[in-house]
């Protein structure tokens, strides 16, 4: 079954005060860190959403293959479920099943994506701990709905607006809850080596 992800990457990066999709994560961009993980864990496709300083990521990626860059021109007014439904509007039609992730959590486990992608279930998240992280499954046939929402909490909202209970995969992986939205994320992050220890 062919696998894509779409990872979110307009942000204005604007807790941060840097760029965080090019950050260094274990020596590595952040974007390229996650991108590696996702395909090593056999993922097919991964669709990028770029935004802010678009033509950074564009040359970063040029060489990729199997990234396609999908730009949300509104980034700047717009949340990150617009960002989402712009990837989600991009996804080819041979798409099996679909993984979502923000490109600010770049060391979630190849382990961990490749459990997500075996579970059954329409709609999928991994669980550290009780709480849910990234990065989530679902099956394409939930896609028009997500796309057609317009009700409130982004896509929280348009989650629980599908009706349908999530499937949980437990994992020993605290990295799936682990973004860096200011410096102090950051700092904690990138002192990960490179295997993802601590």
């Amino acid at each position: 079954m062919k696998t894509c992800a779409v990872i979110t990457a307009a942000g204005l990066s604007s807790r941060m005060g840097a760029f965080k999709p090019t950050l260094p994560i274990a020596g590595r961009p952040a974007i390229l860190r996650l991108l590696d993980t996702f395909f090593s864990a056999g993922v097919s496709e991964a669709i990028v959403v770029t935004g802010f300083r678009q033509e950074i990521l564009q040359e970063l990626l040029a060489d990729r293959p199997h990234v396609t860059l999908v730009h949300n021109p509104a980034y700047r007014t717009t949340e990150m479920f617009d960002s989402v439904r712009t990837g989600l509007a991009a996804l080819p039609e041979d798409c099996g099943q679909v993984l979502l992730i923000p490109a600010d959590i770049p060391l979630v486990s190849a382990q961990t994506v490749r459990l997500v992608m075996e579970a059954e279930g329409d709609l999928v998240f991994p669980s550290f701990q009780m709480r849910r992280g990234h990065p989530l499954k679902l099956r394409p046939h939930l896609v028009p709905a997500l796309l057609q929402y317009s009700g409130e909490d982004g896509l929280r909202g348009a989650l629980r607006a599908l009706e349908i209970p999530p499937a949980y995969v437990t994992v020993e992986d605290s990295f799936i809850l682990r973004d860096m939205d200011t410096p102090a994320d950051y700092q904690a992050l990138a002192g990960v080596k490179r295997d993802g220890s601590l």
